[in-house]
C-alpha cells in the first residue's frame, strides 16, 4: 500500500528546463478540461544531480502559468505522502492539501 496526498491549487502542456543539451527537469498535464477549467499536473520531475536548485518548481510554475492563460482556474495534482521535498514546492506555489488516500499496489 502507498501513501498518496492529492493537493489542488486555484490559480489567480508541458514544460521541460533544459541546461546546455540535457533535459533536467520537467513537468506536464495529465488532462486539462477548458469548459470545467481544471486540469490536474503530473510527471513533475528533477534529476537527482540537479534537485535544491528549484528546477521542480520553474517548470511547475511554468505549466501553472500556461493553464492560467488558457483559462484553467483549479489544477490538481497526486504526490507520494513521504515526499516531503516536492510538497514544500507545491505549498509554496500556492497547491493545499484536500486529500489523503491508500493506493493499493
Amino acid at each position: 500500500m502507498i501513501k498518496r496526498v492529492r493537493y489542488a491549487a486555484e490559480l489567480a502542456s508541458h514544460e521541460l528546463g533544459k541546461r546546455g543539451d540535457a533535459f533536467v527537469a520537467a513537468a506536464g498535464v495529465h488532462v486539462v478540461s477548458a469548459r470545467q477549467r481544471v486540469a490536474a499536473l503530473g510527471n513533475v520531475t528533477t534529476h537527482p544531480s540537479r534537485r535544491g536548485r528549484g528546477l521542480g518548481a520553474a517548470v511547475t510554475a511554468a505549466v501553472c502559468r500556461g493553464l492560467l492563460e488558457r483559462g484553467v482556474t483549479h489544477v490538481g495534482l497526486n504526490v507520494l505522502a513521504d515526499n516531503r521535498s516536492a510538497i514544500g514546492v507545491y505549498e509554496r506555489l500556492g497547491f493545499r492539501k484536500v486529500a489523503e488516500y491508500d493506493e493499493l499496489m
